[in-house]
């Protein structure tokens, strides 16, 4: 993870926009005359004619030299770009310093704007895992994080991992996350020191803060612990930056040596890799747009085959975690807005799954969580989210929800698989995001967070509204509004519009600071 900083107006973002037609008005030569300065010399790209042949179809590319044929070794070492390339592009970027420099000062006043709406020193609420609960924190002036420690129920902190320390001496550094050890003597990182999205996994001895001497190159950044702390599992990146595999690594051992798990042979199933609520299992689900092919790895028996839990080509879109007996599962089979369904550890087939959560065409599950004594689950229904908390042992329900017109609902998770705390975050277009911890067991609601905006925000200065407005197909289509109290809405006042909907996705009435 990176500072959750503003974005600044940078050249590249510059370019981009006026690549759009953003800056076409004022990126010419009246712009040049209105502020007294010579137009700049474009630089002019060398003509280098080259055919290639696609499905039969001859292509002519008068510019095709530009993209650098050893791309994917420039990835790992910047320095391998062609020299004509690296030429042509130190001119490009020259050109674009001459023509914006004139507009540096509102560049700097916008980039205060922003980073005075943006928290210099924030940090998460603690959350627990196991004997121990960790944050993260921001120190005004860091670009990285810092990983906070304490024991559940105490109150001293310390500092197992200080990225903002860790990539002060490179160019580039990303944090990519951290995962402690079953026992938490031990914490794995993560960080790409490139730019190229390949991660270097190590690990720290927490006691000593001594980093181990294993090393593990070119990863993706998902890690799952063994179930004694002596492997990991982790995904090598293929030299497309897929990924694919899974591997496994035992401490003390060579990069070299590790083993492969799994492999994924079709280029549309990439696979995702993460524990289950339960901590039994490591799950490796291979997704495409429209199926899934899911296998489990025994965190305590770490050896064994990787095992088939629910076959390409059968359980339609899924999703899946473990409850401590039973595999609960999310499915759009028989289910275009999805249920979740419980399937017995012995014999998951679709066949005997039984519902727990049935379709509801009026609602779509969005995401859910378990806990040794609860279901969670985020679902919508008329655009709308709701949290629906469900105890296990008598099947009692519990609904969250708020009486705004448009909101933002986000399910960050039950923080520990005995816990009975669940946290989520609420924002809507007028209101900055909060964080609440609820009471599984009692109801009880807590506000643990609000997110603060340094320059000033005042909430109740808003009016957000939900309209509706009918489709040509008949179809009913949401709309969000936000607008300043006493503005006319006579039509006279500009209209920001932004609107999105495809892939069952839309437009989050959240808050924009």
């Amino acid at each position: 993870m990176s500072r959750r900083s503003a974005p600044m107006l940078s050249r590249r973002g510059l370019l981009a926009t006026a690549a759009a037609g953003g800056l076409s008005v004022i990126l010419g030569a009246p712009f040049a005359r209105a502020v007294g300065m010579t137009a700049p010399r474009p630089p002019i790209a060398e003509i280098r004619t080259s055919i290639r042949t696609v499905n039969g179809i001859a292509i002519i590319d008068p510019y095709g030299w530009l993209k650098a044929d050893n791309w994917r070794a420039v990835l790992d070492d910047p320095q391998k770009l062609p020299q004509d390339i690296r030429r042509h592009i130190d001119a490009e970027n020259a050109y674009a310093d001459a023509w914006l420099e004139p507009l540096r000062p509102l560049m700097a006043a916008l980039k205060r704007e922003i980073e005075g709406r943006v928290e210099k020193d924030d940090s998460s609420p603690f959350t627990r895992h196991g004997r121990f609960e960790y944050a993260t924190a921001y120190v005004a002036g860091a670009e990285h994080y810092r990983v906070l420690r304490r024991e559940v129920g105490g109150a001293r902190q310390e500092v197992v991992l200080d990225f903002e320390l860790l990539g002060k001496d490179r160019d580039y550094f990303d944090p990519g996350g951290f995962e402690p050890s079953p026992d938490h003597r031990m914490i794995a990182w993560s960080a790409d020191r490139m730019g190229a999205e390949r991660f270097t996994i190590k690990i720290r001895d927490v006691a000593s803060g001594r980093e181990l001497d294993d090393q593990i190159e070119s990863a993706g950044t998902s890690v799952v612990w063994s179930r004694d702390g002596r492997s990991l599992l982790y995904q090598p990146l293929d030299k497309e930056n897929r990924s694919l595999v899974v591997a496994l690594h035992r401490l003390g051992t060579p990069q070299r040596d590790d083993r492969l798990l799994l492999r994924e042979g079709d280029p549309r199933y990439p696979l995702a890799l993460y524990s289950s609520a339960s901590e039994r299992y490591a799950v490796a689900a291979a997704t495409s747009a429209d199926d899934s092919e899911i296998r489990v790895i025994d965190l305590e028996a770490i050896d064994k085959p990787p095992r088939r839990v629910i076959a390409r080509g059968t359980g339609g879109l899924c999703t899946l975690d473990h409850d401590g007996e039973r595999f609960l599962i999310s499915t759009d089979l028989d289910a275009e807005e999805f249920r979740i369904v419980a399937a017995p550890e012995a014999s998951p087939e679709p066949s005997n799954w039984t519902d727990i959560v049935p379709h509801d065409p009026g609602r779509t599950i969005l995401s859910f969580d378990i806990a040794k004594r609860f279901l969670v689950w985020l679902e919508q229904s008329n655009a709308l989210p709701r949290l629906i908390v469900r105890r296990l042992s008598d099947g009692q329900e519990r609904t969250i929800a708020f009486p705004d017109e448009a909101y933002a609902l986000s399910l960050v998770g039950i923080d520990d698989f005995d816990s009975d705390r669940l946290r989520y975050t609420m924002s809507s277009p007028a209101l900055p995001e909060r964080w609440f911890d609820h009471d599984l067991a009692t109801g009880a609601t807590v506000l643990i967070k609000e997110q603060r905006i340094p320059s000033g925000h005042d909430p109740a200065a808003y009016v957000v509204r939900r309209l509706e407005a009918a489709a040509r197909d008949g179809e009913s289509v949401p709309i969000t509004l936000l607008h300043r109290k006493g503005q006319p809405l006579d039509g006279s006042s500009p209209l920001l519009l932004e609107a999105y909907g495809a892939y069952g996705l839309g437009s989050a009435a959240a808050f924009q600071s």
